[in-house]
């Protein structure tokens, strides 16, 4: 029997994994015996000897994880008839057995747009000049940086990460939310271990279970191969050895641990080892061969050859046991293994995967149509070819190996090019088939990583200059006449060996699609049409989500979504090819017919261009004699509808219905008799009168369906009941659009409020006032740390950055670290107005004024100013109020004015950094909404230099993991010191009083703990500043009263310092000593341990401490000594299982906080965003 997958019971799973040595899934040499019995699953732990599982999808072909087949073999004598009947399953689907697609000539296809090389032919050999690359990242700013930013997060993964023998992968499908199936974002924290909870790619939490920790352990096996791959390259750009040690290093591991994975039959025909799926496995080969190709001269020879003998060869030999048909995943697997053929030059392999019965020219000969589109229509699953093969070619073209691909390269080539003859005018292609995340693009076929071995004279712009490996080591020439040219345009076009229509006609184009040549990757989707009106999406498919979620298999494969007829409630099955009746280019007409709908229904469709009316005939008919049923046309666009008072709510709209009805929202429905008409309004201000035609009675309803994750479509359902009807459908437009220049209509950005599914009609705008000043890494890492959080949690936001204080390079490295951020500058003048053109007009583009984290409420005239001239929100993120403090009382701090109380009490919401002043406002009268605890922004910031912190450490002999930062400060900053002057009279004086007396005091403990601490560890410490008086303070009183035995053991950092290679050093050291607040809050967030010394001047910030559940960790320097210090040290550093925990538990409460308040200000940025939306949309 089928199983669901999510109700597959622990016993089953368990079957997989117990005594795997002699379970037949494992055994490659198991023959079965001769008939088999299919048993029910049930709680009870069956045997390991007498179950046997298949996870498969015979719907797809592809062992996606649909079912879980379940067979028991406590009989012998019945064991051949499952294995036999799946494999005939397969065989049975269309297409799977396909007939040859005729491609002859393919150089000639589109050739206008092709750049032929001097042998005749479009394969262009690849270079691989890494000398002339070296010169380009030291003579070139761009590419320099660049390299630094590769460096970096190498060397971050390098220290942080490694993969575990133990870790088994899950299925990357299941990475999904199960609230509406949109991705996952993936981070480096492990599930589990250091993070409870994971954010969808939508905006919310989602609970870690352990099919999403699985698949989370797949995508950092693929991060961590990426890494091993870019760490071999920088091995070759700079020579240094320790990255080649490093990768080649992973690839030992995975030689050495191989067998230790078991090998996982999903399917008939799926196996995998190194993850949970045949495709995983292929592309993780890919992956692995590159990194060997890279390291193979400098590995040697005996290393080489174990890495073939215990990791590539095996791992070839399982997935030539898999995908033995025409698929996208099968030529993943041929053209990966493939790359081991050639990276060995091992003939048997290569001609295996070359002119096998599967092999790499059958999959180019049945699997590519004559329309040069991959045979399972999904134009993303095309782009999927393209990617397989790219790997292969460049690594054919690097071997001199070009000519043996000559015929396949050709095919690619036209692949990428065929989908541009569909483009819509504003650029989106169809969306037939599969496709999980956004639909493709036109100018992303002939992206760089094509052009490089396969060019034509379209290239996309952005990846011609783009900074990328392939880019450096092969700068692109460009050759030819129309390079960066327009696509080519649109036109009528019938593809009949892939069953795609395409007719255009005045402002009209209209994709069509009538039949299907297999059933992977199918949808419930033949005779389904898209349109686009004068460069308007009037109505497009929305492809569909992870496929592990409910919402794929029930909603976005089945009829329901899709522009088709339905018979009671359900769409096409099977998947037919199809019958085209008429194409008429001239007319604007197409006809097609499906025979066998369904069993016992046939259908056809006609679409026509009438003047500048769409008409679309729908016919349903029942063939089986005295048979009725529910007979419904499904119709979504991409406008707003206008409904009739008649329209009533529906609340039972999917009783008694399939489970898709389930996901309408919001449905309406009127009856009618013969016709209808609503108007629907799209994107520019376009009307459509849409006029709806059924003989006799029938009800119309209407309602938000989905669309792609957190984005709803305008929906349509028409029913009537009988044997046969057509249903009419006509769209007039009774306004046009606005268009530009080029004729395409000015285009929108259409977003959803988190959680309300409401669309709005332009991207949200926040200004991020910040930048307090540059004198003090906190101060800085403000800024960073919270355009950190916003563009992790509001990703589809706009950020502006309104900085203060913008000097000693922080301006120029924000603008590195935050490319998408717009960076304005400006006063306000004495009349509260802005004082420059840039910042007045981010006063006017801007819908929420975003006060950073600070150690009080600054710049309350800016906030007046925004207030009065704009009306709009604004609030406080992570600010401290402090009037009463010690520290208050010397800086002579007065209670704000009525005017900044009102101010405050009128933001959309106020968060303080620690709980002490939420809890003193209040009784101080403050009764701002949305008051809460927040931590300083700077927990956020997420930036490492690590290139800067690794040359300063190995210059000073520190080795990651042996050393222990310090930092000590005088009680009062002073920024007399800071500005070259001395002392003013009053506050100023006293303050420089105050610190002269507790100075020996202070530093006398701090000396005392690091004498300890050394000659207790034999460790270094690092005298490093947080803010820029220290350096000196450090060496005069601290280095330069060591003792001799000591003092080498000490390294002086005599310059100041960037918070990114402040977190890069912090992150590599054991521990952290500070007298500073925000040294240890970049250190927690890097996982690194801090003691935190206060003192009676401290504000109430110090509080954000015991707050965040780390008050053990902070401790009052007036009530310690040097001995007391030392221990304390010594406690966060012998025990660093124990920091650990503390540190993970800490971060969560920090990253709680901090999702918490983030949905605070995304729910006030949207809100404004809909105030301002006008109901009919207006174009930007």
């Amino acid at each position: 029997m089928w199983i669901p997958m999510n109700c597959a019971p622990a016993c089953a799973r368990k079957a997989l994994t117990c005594r795997r040595k002699r379970s037949l899934m494992t055994d490659r040499n198991f023959l079965p015996p001769a008939k088999a019995n299919l048993v029910f699953a049930t709680r009870r732990n069956p045997s390991p000897q007498e179950t046997i599982i298949f996870p498969c999808c015979l719907g797809c072909g592809i062992g996606g994880g649909c079912g879980m087949l379940v067979l028991s073999i406590r009989m012998k004598s019945l064991f051949t008839f499952i294995p036999s009947a799946i494999g005939l399953a397969l065989l049975s689907m269309p297409g799977l057995a396909s007939a040859d697609f005729p491609k002859p000539e393919p150089e000639k296809f589109m050739a206008e747009f092709k750049i032929f090389q001097r042998d005749g032919g479009v394969f262009r050999t690849p270079r691989e000049d890494w000398a002339s690359a070296r010169r380009r990242t030291e003579e070139k700013p761009a590419w320099r940086t660049w390299l630094e930013a590769r460096r970096a997060e190498t060397d971050t993964w390098m220290l942080r990460h490694c993969d575990r023998v133990e870790w088994r992968c899950g299925k990357n499908s299941r990475f999904v939310s199960p609230r509406d199936g949109s991705d996952l974002v993936w981070t480096d924290e492990m599930p589990g271990e250091q993070t409870q909870t994971l954010k969808s790619k939508t905006g919310h939490e989602v609970e870690v279970t352990p099919e999403i920790q699985a698949a989370w352990i797949y995508h950092f096996r693929r991060k961590h191969m990426d890494m091993m791959t870019q760490a071999a390259r920088l091995f070759r750009l700079t020579g240094e050895e320790r990255y080649a040690q490093w990768a080649a290093g992973q690839l030992d591991f995975y030689a050495d641990n191989y067998e230790q994975w078991p090998a996982v039959q999903l399917s008939a025909d799926n196996w995998a080892r190194l993850s949970s799926h045949g495709l995983n496995d292929a592309q993780f080969l890919g992956k692995l061969a590159e990194t060997a190709r890279l390291l193979f001269d400098w590995a040697g020879e005996a290393r080489r050859h174990a890495w073939f003998e215990k990791l590539f060869k095996p791992e070839v030999e399982l997935l030539d046991r898999s995908f033995q048909n025409i698929h996208n995943i099968a030529v993943w697997h041929r053209a990966a293994q493939a790359q081991v053929g050639l990276l060995y030059g091992d003939e048997d392999i290569w001609k295996r995967q070359m002119d096998g019965p599967w092999g790499l020219r059958e999959q180019f000969r049945k699997g590519v149509t004559g329309d040069y589109l991959w045979y399972e229509q999904s134009l993303s699953y095309n782009a999927f070819i393209i990617r397989a093969m790219m790997p292969l070619l460049v690594f054919a073209g690097l071997t001199e190996k070009k000519d043996q691909l000559a015929q396949e390269a050709a095919i690619v080539q036209n692949m990428s090019l065929a989908p541009l003859r569909m483009a819509f005018p504003d650029g989106t292609l169809p969306n037939p088939s599969d496709v999980t995340g956004s639909p493709p693009r036109a100018s992303n076929m002939l992206a760089r990583f094509v052009a490089r071995v396969l060019p034509t004279t379209i290239s996309n712009e952005k990846s011609d200059t783009s900074l990328n490996w392939e880019n450096l080591v092969d700068p692109p020439k460009p050759k030819g006449g129309n390079i960066r040219g327009t696509l080519p345009g649109a036109a009528s076009l019938n593809l009949e060996s892939t069953r795609f229509a395409i007719i255009k006609k005045g402002h009209w184009q209209v994709f069509f699609h009538y039949g299907q040549l297999t059933s992977a990757h199918a949808q419930s989707e033949a005779l389904n049409w898209s349109a686009n009106y004068n460069g308007v999406n009037i109505s497009s498919d929305p492809g569909t989500v992870g496929y592990g979620s409910p919402f794929h298999s029930e909603y976005y494969t089945q009829g329901l979504c899709h522009n088709v007829p339905l018979v009671n409630g359900r769409g096409q099955k099977p998947p037919q090819p199809g019958k085209l009746l008429r194409f008429d280019a001239e007319r604007g007409e197409v006809s097609a017919a499906q025979s066998k709908y369904r069993p016992n229904v046939s259908a056809r469709r006609t679409l026509r261009i009438e003047g500048d009316a769409l008409v679309d005939e729908a016919t349903v008919a029942i063939t089986e004699a005295r048979q009725t049923a529910q007979l419904g046309l499904a119709l979504h666009f991409q406008g707003k509808t206008h409904l009739p008072q008649s329209f009533l709510p529906v609340d039972d709209f999917a009783k008694g219905r399939t489970a898709a009805f389930k996901y309408w929202k919001d449905v309406r429905a009127a009856s009618f008799r013969d016709n209808a008409e609503i108007d629907v309004t799209f994107p520019g201000g376009l009307v459509m009168r849409v006029r709806f035609s059924v003989p006799g009675e029938f009800t119309l309803y209407q309602g938000r369906s989905p669309g792609r994750p957190s984005q709803s479509r305008f929906s349509f359902y028409l029913e009537t009941s009988g044997r046969e009807t057509v249903f009419t459908t006509r769209l007039t437009p009774v306004r046009a659009t606005t268009t530009t220049t080029t004729g395409v209509a000015r285009s929108f950005i259409v977003i959803a409020a988190a959680g309300e599914g409401e669309e709005t009609s332009r991207v949200p705008v926040i200004m991020l006032r910040s930048g307090w000043g540059t004198a003090n890494i906190g101060d800085i890492a403000h800024t960073p740390g919270l355009l950190s959080l916003l563009e992790h949690h509001i990703p589809e936001a706009k950020l502006i950055l309104w900085g203060v204080k913008m000097d000693r390079g922080v301006g120029e490295k924000l603008r590195r670290q935050f490319p998408n951020v717009k960076f304005v500058s400006g006063k306000i003048n004495a009349e509260r107005y802005p004082d420059t053109p840039e910042l007045a007009e981010a006063f006017e583009e801007a819908d929420l004024l975003l006060h950073g984290s600070a150690p009080n409420i600054h710049v309350t005239g800016d906030f007046l100013a925004w207030r009065k001239r704009t009306g709009k929100p604004y609030g406080y993120y992570g600010v401290t109020l402090d009037y009463k403090t010690l520290f208050a009382q010397f800086m002579k701090r007065q209670p704000p004015a009525p005017e900044i109380v009102d101010l405050i009490n009128h933001s959309a919401f106020l968060f303080f950094r620690d709980s002490v002043s939420m809890n003193e406002a209040r009784k101080d009268g403050i009764r701002a909404p949305n008051m809460r605890f927040v931590p300083d922004a700077a927990f956020g910031a997420r930036q490492y230099d690590t290139g800067k912190a690794d040359a300063w450490m190995r210059t000073h002999g520190l080795e990651p993991g042996k050393f222990i930062c310090v930092i000590a400060r005088t009680r009062f900053a002073p920024y007399w010191s800071i500005h070259n002057r001395q002392p003013e009279a009053g506050t100023e004086q006293d303050r420089a009083d105050y610190n002269a007396h507790h100075m020996p005091s202070d530093y006398g403990k701090i000396r005392e703990a690091i004498i300890l601490w050394i000659r207790k560890t034999g460790l270094k410490v690092a005298l490093v500043p947080e803010m820029v008086f220290e350096m000196e303070l450090h060496k005069k009183e601290i280095l330069d009263h060591m003792p001799e035995d000591v003092r080498p053991f000490i390294v002086w950092r005599e310059d100041y310092w960037m918070p990114d290679e402040a977190a890069a050093v912090y992150k590599r050291a054991i521990a952290l000593m500070s007298m500073e607040c925000h040294s240890p809050i970049i250190a927690t967030a890097t996982g690194t341990p801090s003691l935190y010394l206060t003192t009676p001047t401290e504000t109430y910030k110090k509080n954000m401490w015991p707050d965040i559940g780390l008050g053990d960790w902070m401790l009052e320097l007036d009530e310690q000594d040097g001995p007391s210090l030392a221990d304390a040290l010594l406690r966060l550093t012998e025990y660093p299982d124990a920091a650990r925990k503390k540190l993970w538990q800490a971060m969560n409460s920090v990253k709680r906080q901090q999702r918490d308040s983030m949905e605070i200000v995304r729910r006030t940025v949207f809100e404004q965003v809909r105030k301002k939306s006008p109901q009919n949309l207006e174009p930007l």
